[in-house]
């Protein structure tokens, strides 16, 4: 009997590693970097992106569309190195396990996936943020702008997005209604 519970346990690990979840949880946090970059890039630095510094430093005219998508260009290569760096592991280490415990308690929204995955952008974000710069816990909560556009906005932006792509691709409310 023991036997037989085991095997229809390692059958059920087994249905929910698809294929299809193996794709999205690589593809989602590379995808949710890139996404992620280009919207903090245009909601925080839309001078940097719009707008084209002259040769004095101090004046600037409005950019050609080449170079804006130049400049949208470098902001997407970011996201996918970042997407890759922090969002792959961070998928792995956290997205996944919630994933299984979502399954397993039957809350297989995509509200549940955004909220959970949004934090867990956050998260990962500081913990980026903090291997880089182990004393950044000394400045980071006075500098409340730098704050919100360099830690929290990408990384809730690309654990929300990086999570919803996981959902749409893996659709864990399709499969847990079969």
């Amino acid at each position: 009997m023991a036997e037989k519970s085991g095997s229809s346990q390692f059958d059920r690990v087994r249905k929910a590693i698809s294929g299809r979840l193996v794709a999205a949880a690589l593809i989602s946090p590379v995808l949710g970097g890139v996404v992620a970059a280009e919207l903090v890039g245009m909601i925080f630095f839309p001078k940097e992106i719009f707008f084209v510094l002259l040769s004095d430093s101090v004046t600037s005219r409005p950019a050609t569309p080449s170079e804006i998508f130049e400049t949208l260009g470098f902001v997407a290569l970011l996201g996918v190195t970042l997407g890759t760096l922090v969002g792959i592991p961070a998928m792995l280490l956290v997205g996944l396990p919630v994933h299984g415990w979502l399954v397993s308690k039957h809350r297989t929204a995509l509200a549940y996936y955004a909220s959970f995955g949004g934090v867990a952008g956050v998260i990962a974000s500081f913990a980026f943020c903090y291997i880089q710069d182990p004393k950044m816990w000394t400045w980071i909560f006075s500098e409340i702008y730098f704050l919100l556009s360099a830690v929290v906005a990408p990384g809730a932006m690309a654990g929300a997005i990086s999570a919803i792509l996981l959902w749409l691709i893996s659709r864990p409310d399709r499969a847990h209604a079969k």
